[in-house]
This record gives structure tokens, C-alpha cells and sequence, in this order.
């Protein structure tokens, strides 16, 4: 069985936001339920992982021990999440629709930026999925290889 918080550091090594160290700080306990609420919505994206992620939601523990690299993707997964939480974020579209500077420009500009860079870890996290499927263990399963 794996903890939650087991998968939370591969997320969190990568997001790098105020409001989340400030979280952080302010309360251990709405910290990690704001890192719980990212993986129940990561957890059902991983379709492609080799064993079952069911889980206990009252202990917090996957059902199966996880792998180093279905922990990663699932905290890559987590990022994706907190990336798409600031991308859509309605105080950001909401000054887009209506205002005519070149403030507005330049938040468009960074909306636009934002969405590419979601692109790019989408692409990442199917990369590291490919290479999580490939590896010989993985590979011998799919193909009902017998070793």
C-alpha cells in the first residue's frame, strides 16, 4: 500500500507558486487536502498505468504499492492539474474579455504562454508514460511474456 503523501513530493518539486508555500505555511493540514484534491483529480488521467490505482480514501493509501514511475507520472499529473486551477483561473479571463489595454494584451499574452506550457507537460507526462510502459517489466506484461 502507498500513502497519498508518497506521490505529493513529485508534485510539489515541480510547482514552484506562492499561494502553495504560502498554504504550506499557513496550514499543514489545508495544505494537504488542497495535494489530495490535485491527485483524486490526477488519479483517473493515468489510464495507462500497468496496475490498478484504487484506493482507500479514508486512510489516504493506494490499494497496491506503487512504482517509482507510476508515483512521477501521477505527480506530473498533479502539476497538469495546478497548471490548468491557474490557467482558468476567472479573474484572469474575466480582465482578457473586458478591457482594452495593453495590460489586457499582455495578460493575454501570458493566458496564450500558459496554455503552450500546458501543452508541453502534457506531451512530457505521455512521454514518461511511454517510457514507464517500455520498461521490461512493463513490456513482458503487455505481451504476456514469460520469463
Amino acid at each position: 500500500m502507498t500513502p497519498f503523501t508518497d506521490v505529493y513530493p513529485y508534485a510539489i518539486s515541480t510547482i514552484n507558486d506562492y499561494r502553495l508555500t504560502a498554504l504550506m505555511n499557513q496550514s499543514n493540514d489545508t495544505f494537504l487536502l488542497k495535494m489530495k484534491e490535485l491527485l483524486m483529480i490526477a488519479i483517473p488521467r493515468f489510464t495507462d498505468c500497468m496496475q490498478s490505482l484504487e484506493y482507500d480514501y479514508t486512510t489516504e493509501k493506494f490499494t497496491n504499492t506503487l512504482t517509482y514511475y507510476e508515483k512521477a507520472i501521477l505527480g506530473e499529473f498533479m502539476v497538469i492539474v495546478w497548471v490548468e486551477t491557474i490557467t482558468n483561473d476567472i479573474t484572469q479571463i474575466n480582465a482578457h474579455i473586458q478591457g482594452r489595454s495593453n495590460k489586457t494584451n499582455s495578460e493575454a499574452t501570458n493566458l496564450k504562454e500558459k496554455s503552450n506550457y500546458l501543452d508541453k507537460l502534457y506531451e512530457r507526462v505521455q512521454n514518461h508514460i511511454n517510457d514507464y510502459q517500455h520498461t521490461s517489466d512493463n513490456f513482458n506484461t503487455i505481451f504476456e511474456i514469460q520469463q
